[in-house]
């Protein structure tokens, strides 16, 4: 038998489906990984359900399969990969929800249609506008003094 022990044999390993969550391993686990600087390094882990002998099973169950065109993305990109925190993105989609790096208020985070607010490590909220995410952070920030 050429199969390792507790390789699990799911005949999806050649689909986008797979292909996105191996690349969410690689960025999150492999030190070596160009773009781990950018996840792992960054703090930015796995849920437990996801990896192991059932990792990908379980990663299947709770995503489903890839719909066409799109691939992993993270609803708030400093957030870990978990169920309630993952969806299936387009490029286009994923362009708009990225890290920049000219804060538009502090804590404050383009994200998909709006923008999101995180205020010392902890997730404050989202909103349709700048005006009120950025009136979010403030209240925020005047609450932690």
């Amino acid at each position: 038998m050429s199969r390792k022990e507790g390789n699990p044999k799911h005949g999806m390993s050649l689909t986008p489906t797979y292909n996105s969550y191996n690349n969410m391993k690689q960025r999150c686990l492999n030190i070596n990984n160009p773009s781990y600087k950018d996840y792992g390094g960054r703090g930015i882990r796995i849920t437990g359900r996801w990896l192991g002998k059932d990792g990908f099973n379980n990663f299947f169950a709770d995503m489903g399969i890839a719909p066409r065109g799109t691939t992993l993305d993270r609803v708030d990109v400093n957030g870990n990969y978990e169920q309630s925190n993952c969806r299936w993105s387009t490029r286009a989609e994923q362009a708009v929800n990225k890290r920049h790096h000219s804060p538009l208020g502090i804590g404050v985070r383009p994200a998909y249609k709006g923008f999101m607010v995180r205020r010392f490590g902890r997730y404050v909220g989202y909103y349709r506008t700048l005006d009120e995410a950025v009136k979010a952070s403030e209240l925020a920030g005047r609450r932690e003094k």
